[in-house]
């Protein structure tokens, strides 16, 4: 798609196949030099496009998962935060990425062990997910599910599961007993 956006001069599509190419290169692949690539890449074609909110928050979301992958906290911060503050800029079009980018900021603070600002962030994306999807959403069972993970993990045990139990309880109806992802809940649950 990124070949075919750019033979066409359509910086925007290129753009836009670029940063979703950053993820699956960098994450994926476990190529996160030739990732770091696409992400300039696709960054100059946002230039070139006059710049767009949502599209470089997307990038940048992308660039923040390979970095964490890779290890490379610090840097996957950094690009963290600039997503959700490009997601945030873009405004309502880009409120799943607004939460996706806080979720992913969740996940690199639990890496760098701040357990207050993990259990904040993602209690977030969960009223957030709810707000947009509604209460029994598989995205709201995923939120339920990393935010009991979290609590457990944190030694808040009875609140843990009461998440865990919702978001058993959601992939259960979802997707039926015998789905692995429900078989990974019940293991979280214990």
């Amino acid at each position: 798609a990124a070949r075919l956006a750019d033979a066409s001069h359509n910086d925007r599509l290129a753009a836009q196949a670029l940063g979703s190419l950053v993820r699956v290169v960098g994450e994926r692949l476990r190529k996160p030099d030739e990732a770091e690539l696409l992400a300039r890449d696709a960054e100059a074609k946002e230039r070139r496009i006059g710049g767009d909110d949502a599209l470089a928050a997307a990038r940048l979301q992308n660039e923040a998962v390979v970095l964490w992958r890779a290890g490379r906290l610090g840097a996957a911060r950094s690009r963290g935060e600039a997503a959700l503050e490009r997601a945030t800029r873009a405004g309502s079009s880009a409120d799943v990425q607004v939460l996706a980018s806080k979720a992913t900021l969740a996940s690199i603070a639990q890496h760098e062990g701040r357990w207050g600002e993990v259990i904040d962030l993602r209690r977030q994306v969960l009223a957030g997910y709810e707000s947009i999807f509604g209460a029994e959403h598989p995205e709201v069972a995923t939120a339920h599910n990393n935010l009991g993970t979290v609590l457990s993990d944190a030694g808040h045990l009875h609140e843990a599961r009461v998440h865990l139990l919702q978001a058993l309880r959601l992939r259960q109806m979802s997707l039926g007993d015998d789905h692995p992802t429900v078989a990974s809940t019940l293991n979280n649950l214990g």
